[in-house]
C-alpha cells in the first residue's frame, strides 16, 4: 500500500466533514489538500483519493438525516429497558444509558421521590437489569445561543439519540437477563472503582479512577477546571499515552517471567479491546486502542505499514462506526495531537537530552492542538506549555504507573496496598494543590474567542508552514510570521471585532443583556441571570447545582474574547437578575460593579457587594441623573430616585443611542415604575424596548408603550416558564402598535449587530416562531 495513502484518506474524510459544516472555507481546504498530495503518488491513487471527498460528504450527510431525529418529536410510551451500565447518581437525579428492545441507545432520566426510593433502586440496577419503564420520549435540546455547548451533538457522539424522562418506574417490572461480556466487564470496572473510593483520600480517589478507569465523574469540579484553565487536562483522559505506558508494563513484565514476544503479542490483542471497555470506552480511549491494536496486528509485517496509516485506518473505522464522534472534543483532540508528534518525530529526535525532547514534545502538542482548545474552550493559558513540561513526565513516570500499581497491590496484598495507597494519595493530593496554585494565576489566561472558518484554516496552514520551516532549520522571522499571524486574524476577527454588539443572552426565565462596543472599546452586561435555589434534604442535593452563569453567560462572553467586564450593571436584587453574579465575579475580571442607590436591599444584593468589595471591585450606587459616555455612546440613569424603596420599580433603568438607535433597558420595571418614569421625562423616546418584567401583564402599560413609541419590543423569557411570561395581554398590546417582537422564549438569543450608526437584528433559531407583527423593521 503507498506510504500515507490511509492517513491522505482520513485526512480527506475530516475536510469532507469540515466543507459539510463549512462550504466556503471546506471546500478550500479540500482543494489546497488535494493540490499538495498531487504527484506524490501513483496517478491511480490520486484519482481516488479526488473521488474519496465526495464519497464521505454523501455518507455524512445522509447519516445526519437518517440518525437526527427531529427536534421537536416527543413521545409518552411504557416500554421494557434494558440497562448497559451502572446508573450515575446526582442528588435526586438518576442518568443511565438504556436501550430498547429494537437497539436504540437512549440516556434515561429519573427524579427520586424520596431517600428509601434511591436506596431500593441502587440495590436493584446494574448492568443487564431490564424494567418495564413509563415515561416521555424526547429529543435532546439544542444550545439557544451562539457558540455554546451542544448537548444533543455530544450525545450523539455517544450514538444516543433520545432522551427518556422516565415518569413512573417499579421494582417488580424489573429481571436480570443473561449479562453479555461487556456488562460483565462494566461489573469488573465498577468493583475496581469502588476498591479505589475504599483505600484512597477523598481527593485523591478520583483521579486514580479517572486515570485507570476513564470516569471523571467525581473529580472535584475546583481540580477539573484546574486542569482544563492550564490546559493539561488530556491528562486526566486515558489516551494514547495511557494506553503505551500500561501496555508497556504489561508487556515488559511477561517477558520478564519468559513467555515468548508472540505469544506476548496475541495476548495484547485480546486484552486491549476489553481493556477500552474497562476504561469506559471514551473516544480518546478507542482511539488509543484501536491504533496500538493495529500497530501490534500488523508488527508481524513490520514495515509495511506507517505510523500514520495506522492513525488513519483507526480514524476511518472510528467514523464509519460513528460519524458523529467527530463532534467529540476528547476525539478532535486526541487525533490532532497523535497526528502532530507523529509527523513532527524527525522534529523531536534531533533534540538532545531528555528537557529538551520533552520541550519539543510539549511545543509540538500545544501548537497543534491550539485551534481546537480555543474552538470549544474560548481561552488558552500562556502557562501550558511549562505546565506540559511539569507534568507530562510526572504522570508518565509516577501518577499512571503507580496508579496501577497500588490496585494491583491492594488486590493481592490489601494491607500493604491499603499503606501504600495512603501514602500515594499524598502524592497525588500535592499534585492537585499544584495545579490549582497555577490555575488561580488568572494573569497567565489568554481569552481569545471562539476562531471560525477561515481564521481556523489560517491557524492549522500557518502550523503547516511553521513545523516545515522548522524541519528544514527555515528562517525565523518566517516562523515568528507563521506563528503570530494566525493570532492577529483571530484577535481583528473575534475579539477586536470592528462590529459592536448588543445581545440579550437566553439564560432562561432571567434577564442578561451584553453591550459590547466596537474593537471592545467596553463591554457592558447588564444583570446575569439566575436561578432560586431552594433548600433541599442532604440526599437529594445535586453535586453542581445549576447555574445560567456557569453553564451560559461565563462561557457566551469568552466566546466572544470577553475575559474583563468594564461595568456589571445589577438592575435590582431578584435572583433572576443577579442570581449568578458571583459567578461572573469568579470567572471573569470585573472593573466595576453597578447597583441602584436603593433602601432596604435584599440580602443577596448586600452579599454580593460585599464579595465585590472583598475582591477589589469598584462597587457604584448609581441613581437618576448620574450617566457615562464610551466611544461616543452616552449611557443615562432614568431612574431609580436616591434611596427609593428597593424592588421591580426601582430598577436601574438605562438609556442609550447604540448603533443609531435609542435603546431603553428597563429591568424589572411595572406600570407604576413606568408611570413616574414618564412624569419625570415626559418627552421620552426610544427606538427599542427592553420589555419590563419580562413580558408580565403588570408592566407595558398602552399609555407608556404610546409615549415612548418604540418600534422593536425585547422580551426575556423561560421556554414554557412557570409564569406564563410573556402574557398575551402585553403581546397583543405591542402587536396593536405593530412592533417588532423579539422572544428568547421562541427565538433563543437576540443580537443586535452594528457598525459606523446601521445594524440589524438577528436571532439564534431565525425567523421560526415569528408572526407577521413580529417582523423585524
Amino acid at each position: 500500500m503507498p506510504y500515507g495513502f490511509l492517513a491522505c484518506l482520513a485526512l480527506s474524510l475530516l475536510l469532507a466533514v469540515f466543507a459539510y459544516h463549512r462550504p466556503e472555507t471546506g471546500l478550500i481546504a479540500l482543494l489546497a489538500f488535494l493540490h499538495i498530495v498531487r504527484g506524490k503518488m501513483p496517478k491511480g491513487c490520486f484519482l481516488l483519493l479526488v473521488l474519496c471527498p465526495a464519497g464521505w460528504y454523501a455518507f455524512f450527510s445522509l447519516q445526519h438525516a437518517a440518525l437526527l431525529p427531529d427536534a421537536h418529536e416527543e413521545t409518552r410510551l411504557s416500554i421494557p429497558l434494558r440497562f448497559l451500565d451502572y446508573p450515575e447518581y446526582d442528588g435526586d437525579l438518576m442518568r443511565a444509558e438504556v436501550k430498547t428492545e429494537t437497539g436504540e441507545k437512549w440516556l434515561l432520566r429519573y427524579r427520586f421521590k424520596n431517600r428509601d426510593e434511591k436506596k431500593r433502586w441502587q440495590d436493584v440496577l446494574g448492568p443487564g437489569s431490564v424494567c418495564r419503564i413509563s415515561g416521555v420520549k424526547k429529543t435532546p435540546g439544542e444550545p439557544k445561543n451562539d457558540n455554546l455547548f451542544n448537548y444533543r451533538l455530544h450525545l450523539a457522539s455517544q450514538r444516543i439519540f433520545f432522551l427518556f424522562d422516565a415518569e413512573a418506574m417499579s421494582a417488580g417490572s424489573c429481571g436480570h437477563g443473561r449479562k453479555t461480556f461487556p456488562e460483565w466487564l462494566k461489573g469488573i470496572r465498577k468493583k475496581g472503582m469502588e476498591t479505589v473510593k475504599g483505600h484512597f483520600s477523598e481527593r485523591a480517589a478520583p483521579l486514580v479512577n479517572a486515570l485507570l478507569f476513564g470516569d471523571q465523574g467525581e473529580l472535584d469540579e475546583r481540580t477539573a477546571g484546574s486542569y482544563r484553565k492550564l490546559g493539561i487536562s488530556h491528562l486526566l483522559a486515558i489516551s494514547g499515552l495511557h494506553v503505551t505506558i500500561l501496555a508497556g508494563l504489561f508487556y515488559f513484565c511477561l517477558l520478564r517471567i519468559g513467555m515468548v514476544r508472540e505469544r506476548v503479542r496475541n495476548l495484547l490483542l485480546v486484552l486491549l479491546p476489553c481493556y477500552a471497555l474497562l476504561a469506559g470506552g471514551s473516544p480518546s480511549v478507542v482511539r488509543a486502542v484501536m491504533m496500538a491494536w493495529t500497530v501490534l496486528f500488523l508488527s508481524r509485517w513490520r514495515g509495511q505499514i506507517h505510523p500514520m496509516d495506522s492513525l488513519g485506518l483507526s480514524l476511518i473505522l472510528f467514523l464509519l462506526a460513528n460519524p458523529f464522534a467527530v463532534y467529540h472534543a476528547g476525539f478532535q483532540l486526541s487525533y490532532l495531537v497523535t497526528a502532530g508528534l507523529l509527523l513532527s518525530k524527525g522534529i523531536i529526535l534531533r533534540e538532545e537530552g531528555f528537557l529538551r525532547q520533552n520541550f519539543a514534545v510539549s511545543a509540538v502538542a500545544f501548537l497543534v492542538s491550539l485551534p481546537a482548545v480555543l474552538y470549544h474552550f474560548y481561552q488558552v493559558s500562556l502557562l501550558s506549555l511549562w505546565m506540559n513540561l511539569l507534568f507530562v513526565p510526572l504522570y508518565t513516570a509516577a501518577l499512571i504507573p503507580l496508579s496501577l500499581f497500588s490496585l494491583l497491590l491492594l488486590l493481592v496484598l490489601p494491607g500493604a496496598g491499603s499503606l501504600f495507597a495512603g501514602l500515594f494519595s499524598r502524592l497525588v493530593e500535592w499534585t492537585n494543590a499544584t495545579a490549582e496554585f497555577f490555575a488561580d494565576r488568572d494573569r497567565f489566561v489568554l481569552v481569545l474567542g471562539r476562531p471560525e472558518g477561515f481564521v481556523l484554516i489560517c491557524y492549522f496552514l500557518s502550523a503547516v508552514l511553521f513545523f516545515g520551516l522548522l524541519e528544514k532549520r527555515g528562517d525565523w522571522k518566517g516562523m515568528a510570521f507563521c506563528l503570530l499571524f494566525p493570532v492577529f486574524v483571530h484577535l481583528f476577527a473575534v475579539k477586536y471585532s470592528f462590529v459592536g454588539e448588543v445581545t440579550m443572552i437566553d439564560v432562561g426565565q432571567g434577564d442578561s443583556i451584553l453591550i459590547r462596543l466596537p474593537l471592545q472599546k467596553a463591554v457592558y452586561l447588564i444583570d446575569t441571570g439566575g436561578v432560586l435555589h431552594f433548600p433541599k434534604e442532604e440526599w437529594a442535593e445535586r453535586k453542581n447545582a445549576y447555574d445560567p452563569g456557569e453553564y451560559i453567560v461565563v462561557p457566551y462572553l469568552k466566546s466572544k474574547g470577553i475575559g474583563t467586564i468594564d461595568k456589571l450593571i445589577l438592575t435590582h436584587g431578584d435572583a433572576d437578575h443577579i442570581g449568578s453574579a458571583r459567578t461572573i465575579l469568579e470567572e471573569l475580571r470585573v472593573k466595576e460593579v453597578v447597583v441602584g442607590k436603593t433602601a432596604n436591599r435584599k440580602p443577596m444584593e448586600k452579599e454580593l457587594m460585599e464579595a465585590a468589595r472583598r475582591k477589589g471591585v469598584k462597587v457604584t450606587e448609581a441613581f437618576q441623573g448620574t450617566g457615562w459616555e464610551k466611544g461616543g455612546i452616552p449611557f443615562y440613569v432614568l431612574f431609580p430616585k436616591p434611596l427609593a424603596e428597593s424592588g421591580n420599580d426601582s430598577s436601574i433603568v438605562l438609556f442609550a443611542r447604540i448603533g443609531g438607535k435609542n435603546w431603553l433597558f428597563t429591568g424589572d420595571l411595572g406600570t407604576e415604575g413606568e408611570n413616574r418614569l414618564l412624569t419625570d421625562y415626559p418627552k421620552l423616546k426610544a427606538d427599542v424596548l427592553k420589555v419590563g418584567h419580562h413580558g408580565s401583564e403588570t408592566s407595558s402599560s398602552e399609555r407608556f408603550l404610546k409615549a415612548i413609541g418604540a418600534k422593536t419590543a425585547l422580551i426575556s423569557a423561560g421556554e414554557n416558564n412557570r409564569y406564563g411570561h410573556p402574557h398575551q395581554v402585553v403581546l397583543d398590546r405591542l402587536r396593536k402598535r405593530r412592533m417588532a417582537i423579539y422572544r428568547t422564549d421562541v427565538q433563543g438569543a437576540i443580537t443586535y449587530r452594528f457598525f459606523l450608526g446601521k445594524g440589524y437584528f438577528r436571532t439564534w433559531k431565525g425567523d421560526r416562531g415569528k408572526t407577521a407583527f413580529d417582523q423585524a423593521p
